[in-house]
């Protein structure tokens, strides 16, 4: 399946991850984030279809062809 992936800002981890790619069928969000090579630490909040997928639903939460994934990075700072 493709997806539209788009990478905020991850500390200049995987922005060549950003843009249309292709998964597995029956990827969830969480297998997702492993696929992209996030550390899941750094994964903050994560839109699918701009609609929010928290942290508790990311392991049954599975994609289809066609989902635009909106990956966050924490906010840091002082």
């Amino acid at each position: 399946m493709k997806l539209n992936i788009n990478i905020v800002s991850v500390h200049g981890v995987a922005p060549s991850a950003s843009g249309e790619r292709k998964f597995p069928d029956n990827t969830s969000v969480s297998q997702l984030i492993e696929l992209l090579d996030l550390p899941v630490e750094d994964v903050y909040a994560i839109m699918v279809n701009e609609i929010p997928a928290p942290p508790d639903t990311r392991d049954d939460h599975v994609l289809v062809d066609g989902d635009k994934v909106t990956i966050f990075p924490p906010i840091q700072g002082g």
